[in-house]
């Protein structure tokens, strides 16, 4: 039986910080690796620009995911994801306003 784990995270380089060894014993275990984050990390430079950094820190995230995984980004824009809070205060998933 195949074991598949995903790791979903905000920005390129958090599952590395947060759980990348629980992630590599997972891979080593052998468990299917997937890493997957929000957005690319664009606002993460005060010097390159958008699409410069986008590049670097997606590419480190996927160099980094060679070791036991496979890298997603869902591109969604840095700085603009914000939980949906419905009435009553549940939370539904980040990302773009329900009709």
């Amino acid at each position: 039986m195949t074991r598949t784990v995903l790791s979903f995270m905000a920005h390129p380089d958090d599952a590395e910080i947060l759980c990348g060894g629980t992630l590599i014993r997972l891979a080593e275990a052998g468990w299917t690796v997937h890493i997957a984050t929000l957005t690319p990390g664009d606002c993460g430079t005060m010097t390159d620009d958008t699409w410069q950094i986008s590049a670097t820190r997606t590419g480190e995230a996927a160099a980094a995911a060679v070791i036991g995984g496979i890298y997603h980004c869902l591109d969604e824009r840095d700085g603009f994801v914000v939980p949906i809070v419905a009435p009553g205060g549940s939370r539904h998933a980040p990302g773009r306003t329900r009709p």
